[in-house]
Order: structure tokens, then sequence, then C-alpha cells
């Protein structure tokens, strides 16, 4: 492959279609992101290496981040349990730096993972390029996300004054959607699967690597919303407001410091509370890494006022004073730490 841009010929190659716009209209990277409203999210990772994310993640994090971002700023949307799912548009674009030695064929296979992802997802894109560099030892993926949805039944909130920060107040309650630590688990079942069958059979290991397929917050939170809806038994039910973040490198524990920080708000977390894969732990164990500082895709932090109840979603804590987030296990108590090197980063540098 030569050294340079990717030709306009060799794209058209991998995706086999046109990329186009909601609207039906061939879209440019920048008359694409003029033209939305929304919160947009960049997240660059590289991939293709033994520990590294999947296209497919690295995309689902930043349309999770976007998503979610767009849910802080306007409100929950108004979701019935018959309703098909949240009305949102999510657009990406795309952009590899690539090693000298990645060649077309690699490019294609994982050109055909990415469209394929985002027509199962409802993920339009924007727009894709690519550069080969001497820089990199491995291909890196940076993935632009900008997330719009309305609310049926009621309107936006306006967008708020960047310059004043979202404050949470105390006691209100904590909750975790999703399970720390499944995409990372998926990764190291591919990884380390002769590995790990020297201690787990092979349908553990085939079962633990499942739990990474799902990956978008966006239909994790239709689900919970329709189960609470349900559960309230009322056609109009919509709550106005949950203050979320997304789990991602760094797992459950860099998630809860984020958290703290974004919304100004201190936090009390029993780690007892936290819903976690058996399979997730016994791994961890073997390998030596901590489950909850394992990267985690589908699942998410929410606070929302106390006594209100969370079908699908696990109470974990609730807030407290100051920026601090205590954990407390029992009669121990001690302070969350900053985000610490993730899992998968200690077992590619120990390899």
């Amino acid at each position: 492959m030569q050294t340079g841009k990717i030709s306009t010929a060799v794209w058209d190659r991998c995706f086999g279609h046109r990329v186009t716009a909601p609207g039906g209209g061939r879209l440019s990277r920048d008359s694409g992101w003029k033209e939305a409203n929304g919160s947009l999210f960049a997240v660059t990772r590289s991939v293709g290496g033994q520990y590294d994310l999947s296209p497919e993640m690295v995309i689902a994090e930043a349309v999770n981040r976007s998503f979610l971002k767009s849910v802080n700023d306007y409100g929950l949307p108004k979701v019935l349990p018959e309703d098909p799912g949240i009305p949102a548009f999510s657009g990406i674009a795309v952009h590899f730096l690539l090693a000298r030695d990645t060649t077309e064929e690699m490019l294609y296979e994982r050109m055909d993972r990415i469209v394929q992802f985002c027509r199962a997802s409802e993920i339009e894109i924007v727009s894709a390029d690519a550069a080969v560099s001497d820089a990199v030892l491995r291909d890196v993926m940076t993935v632009s996300a900008r997330t719009e949805y309305s609310r049926t039944g009621g309107n936006c909130r306006p967008i708020p004054d960047q310059k004043e920060k979202i404050r949470v107040p105390e006691n209100f309650s904590v909750f975790l959607a999703g399970c720390p630590g499944d995409a990372g688990i998926s990764i190291l079942a591919d990884a380390m699967k002769e590995h790990l069958r020297e201690r787990f059979s092979s349908a553990f290991t085939e079962y633990a690597g499942q739990f990474g397929k799902k990956l978008l917050c966006r239909d994790l939170l239709t689900d919970l919303l329709a189960q609470k809806n349900s559960l309230e038994q009322r056609e109009d039910a919509s709550l106005d407001r949950i203050f979320a973040y997304p789990t991602g490198e760094g797992g459950i524990f860099a998630a809860l410091w984020h958290f703290c920080r974004l919304f100004q708000t201190g936090a009390r977390i029993d780690p007892r509370k936290i819903p976690i894969h058996q399979e997730t732990i016994e791994i961890c164990e073997y390998l030596g890494i901590h489950p909850y500082q394992l990267y985690t895709c589908q699942a998410f932090l929410f606070a929302v006022p106390s006594g209100e109840d969370w079908p699908g979603a696990a109470r974990i804590g609730e807030t407290a004073g100051g920026p601090a987030c205590v954990l407390e296990h029992g009669e121990e108590v001690r302070y969350l730490e900053k985000p610490q090197a993730d899992g998968l980063m200690l077992l590619a540098a120990g390899n």
C-alpha cells in the first residue's frame, strides 16, 4: 500500500454503497456537522492489536457519549412499552491513520464490519477517510459522533449555558445500568482463548465472549424506560431528567470518578451492589486484573431523586456532599482513587 491518502475508488470498494445523509442527499464532512444539532464527541483508539477495541466498540463509545450528553442537556424522551425505541439520530465521521503494513484486504474487512454494524444500529456514516503514516505502529481509528433526538409528547429543554456546570443535589440515588467489564471480557475471551482454556472450559469462555455483543446505551435506556413506564401503568409516563455518564476505559471505577467531577457531587457507593457477571470476576482473578477497572461499553451511571424505582438497573449508592466518592464495603470504607490503568492496557504492557 502506498503512503498517503486512500483513494476515493478504494473507499467506494470498501463501502459498497454511497455514504448518504438521512434525507437521502450526499453529505460532506463539513456540511453534515453544520446542519446537525446535538452533542459532538470524538473518540480515538488503536485497533487491530491483541487487546485493542473492535471498530464496533470505538463507534459505540463515541455514540454513547454523544447520546448521553444529549439526554443530560435536553431531558429524557418519552418511551412507552409499545414504542419501537427512542427516536434518535446518530451520525459518525470515521478516520483511520494506518500503519504502513496494513493491507487493502484488512481495510476492506474492517470497513465491512463498520458498515454492517451501522446499518443494524441505524447509525449514519456521514464521512470516512484514511491516511497511511510511518508515525504509527498499529492502526488508529478516530470516530466523531453527533446524536440528536426528539422528545415525543414534550418539548426539549433549551441548550444549557456551557459556562454553568450541571450540579447533582445531595441524596440522589445513583443507579448503574449494564454490567461492568462486559466489553473487556469479550476482547479477552477472544485474544486469550487458548490461555483461558488452561483454566476454564470452552463453553465458559465462549459464553463470556458474548458479553460485549450489545454496545449501545440508547438501546439499554429504551428498555429501562419501557420497563419503568409499564410498572407505573401510566400512558403519559415520562420523566423529565436523569444525570447520566457512560462507562468506558478504566471501567466502572473510572466512570464513578468522572461522574462525581462532572456533576460536582460526592457519592457513597456500595461495591457489593454493583452487578457483575461471575465469569468476569473469575477471568479477571485468573489474569490478575481488577474487574471494576476493565473496559466497559454498554453501561452507564445515572442519578435520580431518591425513592424512584428503576427496574432493570441496580441502585449502587447515593450522592453526597463534597467531591469525594466513598466506597463503603461493610465496615471497610475508603476513598475512590483517580482512574487507574485499564486492565486491557496492563495486559498489553505485560506482553
